[in-house]
């Protein structure tokens, strides 16, 4: 009678030196056999996790996700989207983040050829990463990807970010340099 964990081979057991892989060898035909019982947890988002923990947290993070990206639709800032899902930032909230919506439009010196603004932050990710999107003069057209809220505050600082809520770019005026009468 065969164990119900175990599979016995359909082949009759050769001799290690007759061809067999050396694994098979040195483990025997029962290690290579052995069926376990593996247990995982999904959530809603397709996501699978190896513990229910692990699922528990992915799924409260879905939670916080949803709250902030309400938030952002509604028309309130990245600060206020953390606040309502309350993901700590660790120092605070950058002042520059009050500011920052889904109108935004910033400057990403790295995705773009020109210094207009063009990227706007479309959602935050489970990961309390954000998703920004747009086009402001790539060589491959729009582009968009995950940025880190370090990132984006860093992206927002920049002196060409357009804060207007309609979208009416003006430059802000530079203090690197200063015109000689």
């Amino acid at each position: 009678m065969t164990n119900t964990n175990e599979m016995k081979p359909t082949a009759p057991a050769e001799a290690p030196d007759s061809g067999r892989c050396a694994v098979d060898a040195l483990l025997g035909a029962s290690e290579l056999t052995k069926i376990k019982t593996v247990t995982r947890w999904t959530t809603s988002d397709g996501e699978d996790h190896c513990s229910l923990s692990a699922a528990e947290y992915h799924a409260g993070q879905m939670d916080k996700a949803a709250k902030a990206n309400a938030v952002l639709e509604s028309g309130g800032s990245i600060a206020d989207a953390l606040r309502a899902a309350e993901w700590v930032y660790s120092d605070g909230v950058p002042e520059v983040l009050e500011r920052v919506t889904k109108e935004s439009r910033l400057v990403i010196e790295h995705w773009q050829c020109r210094d207009t603004p063009g990227y706007q932050v479309r959602h935050f990710t489970t990961n309390r990463d954000l998703y920004v999107h747009g086009n402001a003069g790539c060589w491959s057209g729009s582009y968009g990807s995950r940025v880190s809220l370090a990132d984006l505050t860093r992206y927002a600082a920049h002196m060409s970010t357009d804060f207007s809520p309609n979208g009416a770019y003006q430059p802000r005026p530079s203090n690197s340099y200063k015109l000689s009468p």
